[in-house]
């Protein structure tokens, strides 16, 4: 029999040190949804799907979505909760929370969403980082629409203390921000040092042609206002 060599043994140790740490992380993020479910359903009497992100461990990872620059969200879970109860015409809407992980509690909930907006496979955190120069934290939340291939983003500030939908709705309470395809584009367009959300989106509900649409920031909201953030906000206090 020939003998192990010393690599394979360390290359076992190794893999096995990973797969221990992967099921840690998993235990560790079931056991928070969990409580996070458990808790909201306890006030609501519903049953809820949730899912998140916890943005220490995602910075941790370099994950260069994820960025805290105001140090507000040191030791939080962003999660979004989807009612999942029966029958369908009893449940709530869904919305987007902030968890502290240290007190197991959550510690700030969105105002009711559309009952369109979803957890889970269709839902999620797509980034964080200050966008407008607003001194707060802003948190973009994407999920999967009809058809396949498109999504939606709902976007929400952050101060360490309480949240705020800053989206434009349309009438039925959906955020405006639309996309085609699996990208989009967070980026300054202007060169005021505010972002904006570029994304192509077709030309009306009838037409099955793209164009690029930009959703500016105009001091409230991020919609889809006809203008730049820099023409928007002209003439506003900096």
């Amino acid at each position: 029999m020939k003998p192990v060599s010393k690599c394979l043994i360390i290359w076992l140790f190794v893999s096995s040190a990973a797969v221990t740490e992967c099921r840690s992380q998993v235990s560790a993020y079931t056991a928070i949804v969990n409580s996070i479910a458990g808790q909201i359903a306890k006030v609501s009497g519903h049953e809820w799907a949730v899912s998140g992100i916890d943005v220490g461990k995602a910075a941790a990872d370099s994950d260069t979505r994820i960025r805290d620059p105001y140090h507000t969200l040191v030791d939080c879970f962003i999660f979004l909760a989807a009612d999942v109860s029966e029958p369908i015409s009893n449940r709530f809407k869904g919305f987007v929370g902030i968890y502290r992980i240290k007190t197991d509690s959550v510690i700030w909930r969105s105002v009711p969403l559309s009952y369109s907006f979803s957890s889970g496979a269709l839902g999620s955190v797509e980034r964080t980082d200050e966008l407008n120069r607003d001194g707060k934290v802003e948190i973009v939340i994407g999920q999967g629409k009809e058809p396949v291939g498109t999504g939606q983003l709902w976007i929400f500030n952050w101060n360490g203390s309480k949240g705020e939908l800053v989206a434009q709705l349309d009438r039925n309470g959906e955020s405006v921000i639309m996309y085609s395809g699996d990208e989009y584009e967070v980026k300054d367009t202007d060169g005021d040092g505010i972002y904006e959300v570029q994304t192509m989106w077709y030309k009306n509900s009838s037409s099955s042609q793209e164009s690029e649409v930009t959703y500016a920031w105009n001091g409230t909201a991020y919609g889809k206002w006809g203008k730049s953030s820099k023409n928007l906000l002209k003439g506003m206090k900096k």
